[in-house]
């Protein structure tokens, strides 16, 4: 089983899209009936978008309140993760127990923005108390 990733909405769908004709009947008849070839286009992408946002559902859930998971499946987020955590640390570099909290509140909003990418492009937060 694949590991569960954040929503991609630039992915190219167009493969997909693709419709093969076994016979010429088949492309005359999507031709005159386009309504139809169109709605299979629809039912194509309907189906990929339900798929890419139940695989960012299931990346939220799996790493919520769990950095060091994520990191050691995507080590690539390591810097995001430790610019967080930098926040609630002492100066020994330990989470302080009352502070525990607030990163992993700030850790799973990063984490919630990070799976639905593709929807809160243009959003900018400052992560910290509220």
């Amino acid at each position: 089983m694949s590991k569960p990733l954040p929503l991609d909405l630039e992915i190219n769908i167009k493969p997909k899209l693709t419709l093969k004709w076994k016979k010429k009947e088949d492309f005359l008849h999507f031709k005159k009936g386009y309504e139809k070839g169109f709605e299979k286009a629809q039912e194509i992408i309907k189906e990929e978008v339900k798929q890419r946002i139940k695989s960012a559902c299931e990346f939220y859930l799996r790493y919520k309140d769990k950095p060091n998971d994520l990191l050691i499946d995507f080590p690539k987020f390591i810097k995001n993760v430790n610019n967080i955590r930098l926040r609630f640390v002492d100066k020994n570099g330990d989470l302080v127990g009352s502070m525990i909290w607030h990163y992993l509140s700030d850790y799973n909003e990063w984490l919630f923005k990070l799976a639905f990418k593709g929807v809160f492009e243009n959003e900018t937060r400052t992560f910290g108390f509220r």
